[in-house]
């Protein structure tokens, strides 16, 4: 901060009297002896005169430790003045916060001390209210009440201990109010003094007269369960029961380590749960629980489950798979218990959840299954692949599901216009699977559909079959109509369609068609060509058979009975069905003629 009051340096002659008439300029600085903290004058240090003897300083300041200064006014070739000058500290801006680096767990640590300090690092000792507050991450602070009031701009905290997992803390003392500071320092706490034992590994698979799959570790904890690894001393472990013997090792001892291993552990006697208690002098104990199990497992077996199932129909109960040992009693604990079964099936498909975990009680269900296949005996198998396990195969009769699609099983064929087809189509019903429905009694019926939608054919004949043992026969179905393809499409309530694609040929030819030129000059050519065309009843032409190839004569009469004279191309050949006659032109009295085509059939 800036001087409260200002400095004011005045130009003297030798004897004192101000120099009115002083012209050059006036600086100060600063010194002092024996500090290696740096300091400095502040604002502007330096003033030109120019006709007067006083300079007036308006913004000096001064930074840095607290203590006693030197200020030093001086200007060329004349005599400096000094004066003494005690800088104090300024407003707080920063907190210090003193506090050991190590702490072990809930064991009291050396004083933390906290003091206020000025941007320059000097202590605030005009603070005697501000209250400072600790706190500590992942960690409580045991001895620690509330916040402390600093006393001359410090306070110590004493009578603190640390309590909480061991590792990295960090500490924080903060002034609480308007304008608030913090610092933090870094304290790494390690574990405190043994206080209790806590089981680090379970001891588990317990058989009877057979060693502990898993052997016990017990572990030293402080208060707060940090490992102790300065601990030395001896563990012991017993059973609280007399109808079973603890065998092996009983008591281990350890030096400067936490842990405490046993290696040759077993129950022998009564199959049950027991209480294993762990003991280390004044130590707080620990205990856990272990059940005493049957024998080893020696197999799977299906021993629930439908023996008739329908077709694509969730089973009316569940299929159980159970490990026994030889003697058929449920493995319930230990690795064969805990084990993934697989439910298999042979000469269908398995669905449902076909994997399943017996989850600690050697009994796998399967919920929900369902078989879909060919009717007929079916066989399920358990597998329990990590324990080398399966099952005898268990019988399932599957029985023919619901009506769920139509299938075709006789296909049509021999498609001509207006004849009925040469072979009549069969439907068949199915389940999803394709076995025949045989109870199913709901008609099925038939539509013709044009796959070009330019072409048209009604389908005809009896529409409707109603199945008998499933199986639905079709009678008197034709097609009339253009030729082209179709879709022949069988359907039926709720069931899945059968389609079939089929391709119309022509009929039998019916008539003969001309086309062509309807205007003509006299003894001249005919503008357009003249098409002849053999067609059956619905304008088919007849491509094919002896109506479509054969011999044509063209001839011409007149309405009014004159005489008419028809020359040109007239005598053609029909092929595949049509007849293309150019170059005619007819001769005669103008009037209305009529072309008469005529062949052998029709």
């Amino acid at each position: 901060a800036v001087f409260g009051t200002q400095p004011i340096v005045s130009v003297r002659d030798v004897s004192g009297n101000p120099v009115s008439d002083f012209v050059g300029r006036v600086t100060v600085d600063v010194s002092r002896v024996g500090t290696s903290v740096p300091f400095a004058l502040t604002g502007a240090t330096g003033i030109g005169l120019s006709g007067s003897p006083t300079a007036t300083f308006t913004d000096v300041g001064l930074y840095g430790e607290i203590g006693t200064y030197t200020l030093t006014y001086s200007s060329t070739d004349l005599t400096s003045a000094t004066q003494t000058i005690t800088l104090g500290h300024g407003d707080a801006t920063k907190v210090q916060l003193v506090a050991p680096s190590t702490a072990r767990n809930s064991i009291a640590i050396s004083d933390v001390v906290v003091r206020l300090l000025d941007t320059d690092d000097n202590i605030v000792t005009s603070d005697s209210s501000s209250t400072i507050e600790l706190s500590i991450s992942d960690a409580t602070l045991d001895g620690y009440a509330s916040g402390q009031t600093v006393s001359s701009g410090e306070t110590s905290f004493t009578g603190l201990s640390i309590v909480g997992v061991s590792g990295a803390k960090t500490l924080t003392a903060t002034r609480s109010g308007a304008n608030s500071l913090s610092a933090e320092s870094s304290i790494s706490l390690t574990f405190g003094l043994a206080s209790k034992l806590a089981i680090s590994t379970a001891a588990s698979e317990a058989v009877n007269r057979v060693l502990f799959g898993t052997q016990p570790t017990v572990t030293i904890q402080d208060v707060s369960g940090n490992p102790v690894t300065s601990f030395a001393g001896g563990v012991s472990v017993e059973v609280d029961s007399n109808l079973v013997a603890l065998s092996g090792t009983t008591t281990s001892s350890v030096s400067g380590s936490a842990n405490v291993s046993f290696d040759d552990l077993g129950l022998d006697g009564k199959v049950g749960t027991y209480t294993l208690t762990y003991r280390s002098g004044s130590l707080t104990a620990t205990s856990q629980t272990i059940r005493l199990t049957h024998g080893a497992a020696t197999k799977i077996v299906i021993t629930e489950g439908e023996t008739s199932a329908t077709n694509a129909v969730t089973f009316g109960s569940d299929v159980v798979a159970t490990i026994q040992d030889a003697d058929g009693n449920t493995v319930t604990t230990g690795p064969a218990a805990t084990t993934s079964v697989t439910l298999l099936a042979s000469g269908a498909t398995l669905s449902g959840t076909a994997t399943v975990n017996t989850n600690g009680s050697g009994i796998a269900s399967f919920q929900s299954m369902t078989l879909t296949g060919l009717v007929g005996q079916k066989t399920l198998t358990a597998d329990a692949t990590t324990l080398g396990f399966v099952s005898e195969p268990y019988s399932v009769e599957l029985t023919v599901g619901a009506a769920n699609k139509l299938t075709i099983s006789t296909p049509a064929s021999g498609f001509v216009n207006r004849v009925a087809f040469s072979t009549q189509p069969s439907v068949v019903v199915q389940d999803v699977s394709g076995n025949t429905v045989p109870t199913y009694s709901t008609a099925i019926t038939v539509s013709a559909t044009p796959v070009d939608q330019l072409v048209t054919a009604d389908i005809e004949g009896t529409l409707t079959a109603v199945p008998a043992s499933g199986v639905a026969t079709f009678t008197n179905l034709r097609l009339e109509g253009k030729v082209g393809q179709y879709d022949l499409t069988f359907s039926s309530v709720n069931l899945a369609t059968a389609t079939q694609r089929v391709s119309l040929t022509h009929g039998a030819a019916t008539e003969v068609v001309l086309t062509g030129a309807t205007t003509a000059a006299n003894d001249r050519a005919f503008g357009s060509a003249v098409v002849v065309e053999i067609q059956d009843a619905d304008a088919n032409r007849v491509t094919t058979g002896d109506s479509a190839n054969q011999g044509l004569t063209l001839s011409a009469a007149s309405a009014d009975l004159s005489s008419v004279t028809l020359a040109g191309n007239t005598g053609l050949t029909v092929s595949s069905g049509i007849a293309t006659l150019s170059n005619l032109k007819l001769t005669g009295l103008a009037g209305t003629k009529t072309l008469t085509a005529s062949v052998s059939t029709p």
